[in-house]
């Protein structure tokens, strides 16, 4: 399929639904493969901290590369999926994303004195405490440049591209935000990542590329990784 311009056709995903589904269910079954592998690892004597450490780039990696394949296999490329090139509205992000930041932290502080507090640090706090404070790069890589390209891919490009196909605009944003939130699995944190997802959501469809979301993520997880930073190490 031809590169779409920026600037035209609607961001909605070229997959039909079943491949959408073949392609989720890929990539529930990679994860629940590395989850495994790393918990045979830990019990073969592996170092814990360190497969923390490695955890996320690794399966960043892993979870675009099957996606890659998948796409290649169906004839259709990253930019058809919504990875468009940006154009000069991305200057707009210098507002969007402190805009977002503001929001997300108010719903949080909120959630948290209503509901209470979760702790869902990518592990940064793991290794810190003990002492491997050399692995923190890695997860960095991991956290804020590889997994917002992935998940960025999957739920605005796939599932909210999907949606977008068949049903109004916002339920595709809702949508999307939803699945978003409940697919890291942190109960305590859903109000937090539904906003952020919402967020997200907005970005990508302003800019028409899912480019300014990646961006938008990877800042958001870095801020969440040096307040982390600095939670655990005191500096």
């Amino acid at each position: 399929m031809t590169e779409p311009s920026p600037a035209s056709g609607p961001m909605t995903s070229p997959l039909p639904w079943r491949r959408s589904l073949v392609l989720l269910a890929v990539l529930l079954l990679v994860s629940a493969l590395l989850v495994g592998a790393l918990g045979l690892a830990v019990r073969g004597g592996a170092d814990p901290i360190a497969l923390i450490a490695w955890l996320a780039p690794g399966h960043a990696l892993v979870m675009l590369g099957a996606i890659a394949l998948l796409l290649r296999r169906w004839h259709v490329g990253f930019a058809d999926l919504g990875f468009r090139p940006p154009t000069a509205r991305l200057i707009h992000l210098l507002w969007q994303v402190p805009l977002m930041v503001v929001v997300v932290v108010a719903v949080a502080a909120v959630s948290a004195s209503v509901i209470g507090t979760a702790e869902q640090t990518q592990g940064v706090d793991l290794v810190l405490r003990d002492g491997a404070t050399s692995l923190v790069p890695v997860l960095a890589v991991g956290v804020v440049v590889l997994v917002p390209v992935w998940e960025e891919a999957v739920f605005r490009g796939v599932i909210g591209g999907g949606l977008a196909r068949r049903f109004p605009v916002w339920v595709a944003v809702v949508g999307s935000s939803v699945l978003f939130a409940g697919a890291h699995a942190v109960p305590l944190l859903l109000p937090y990542l539904f906003t952020a997802g919402l967020c997200l959501a907005l970005i990508a469809r302003f800019h028409r590329t899912l480019w300014a979301s990646v961006v938008a993520h990877g800042s958001l997880n870095a801020l969440v990784l040096l307040v982390t930073l600095q939670a655990v190490t005191g500096r």
